[in-house]
């Protein structure tokens, strides 16, 4: 099974994967990439609006896809 990182940006930070995770195939690695996301929002948003990304990359480095993400929140 293909193993997958996850390279998270966000909020000017860089969070490199080192580890990785194996997957079945890419539309998964598309899957998880955006719960990465929504993870790291939930967790530590500290204001109302967050950008971030994250690029998927395969064993040798190639990057594969990347999934963006914004979320804004306001009250009327």
């Amino acid at each position: 099974m293909p193993r997958y990182y996850f390279d998270l940006y966000a909020g000017g930070r860089a969070i490199r994967d080192d580890r990785g995770t194996e997957l079945p195939n890419l539309k998964q690695a598309g899957e998880e990439a955006i719960g990465v996301l929504i993870d790291y929002a939930q967790t530590s948003c500290p204001s109302v609006t967050f950008e971030g990304s994250v690029t998927v990359r395969d064993a040798e480095g190639r990057k594969l896809m990347t999934t963006d993400m914004l979320l804004r929140s306001e009250r009327h």
